[in-house]
């Protein structure tokens, strides 16, 4: 993480490819320490994958994040009520979802950005004071609004951005700080704008 904020991905990217082997072991050894490595691992297998979405290796990215979902979906079955790893399984649809918009792959986008509203919308329901909770599924509903933008579906689109907004107002009247809001709102409002475009576009060629 230290090098990802020093900006030098590249030596991240080695120093992650250093560290996943000794996880690996750690998580096939002794059950008593085996969650805990491999909580360390999904971690690693996370920024692993993003950094290889930042330097352009899609392919490899979406590999990485499948070995990362694997890990995300077996520490939910151990822990089925534990809300952290539910928000990590989302989190590696999510960012699944990013890859394959980069790729231009829409359709598969959008589907992996449904699974990740799927998890996040209940739990962010029963908490609707988590702020993390809540700009989370703000983020995912913002994503799934621009991918659905993509493949033409601007109805549907309408809705989730106008929900991601209303969430992302609704921290900010909280928290009028609160950085990762006032971001997401920025990003929403950009793809509310493109959304203007796209119907005002197919409203004049209406006949």
């Amino acid at each position: 993480r230290l090098l990802i904020e020093l900006d030098q991905p590249s030596d991240a990217v080695t120093h992650v490819a250093t560290v996943v082997p000794l996880f690996e072991q750690r998580a096939e050894g002794n059950p008593t320490s085996a969650r805990a490595a491999k909580q360390d691992l999904a971690l690693c297998r996370e920024i692993q994958g993003r950094l290889q979405a930042a330097l352009g290796d899609h392919q490899g990215a979406l590999e990485t994040y499948g070995r990362w979902q694997a890990l995300a979906v077996e520490l939910k079955e151990l822990d089925p009520d534990q809300t952290f790893h539910q928000g990590m399984l989302a989190e590696c649809h999510e960012y699944t979802g990013d890859v394959h918009r980069a790729m231009g792959n829409r359709t598969p986008a959008v589907w992996a950005y449904r699974q990740a509203h799927q998890i996040v919308r209940p739990l962010a329901e029963a908490d609707s004071a988590n702020a993390d909770l809540q700009i989370q599924l703000a983020r995912i509903l913002s994503s799934l609004g621009g991918a659905l933008i993509e493949t033409g579906e601007l109805t549907e689109a309408q809705n989730r951005l106008a929900d991601a907004r209303s969430i992302q107002e609704s921290v900010l009247a909280d928290a009028p700080d609160h950085a990762r809001a006032r971001d997401g709102l920025v990003v929403t409002t950009r793809r509310l704008s493109r959304l203007a475009t796209e119907n005002s576009v197919i409203g004049s060629d209406s006949p």
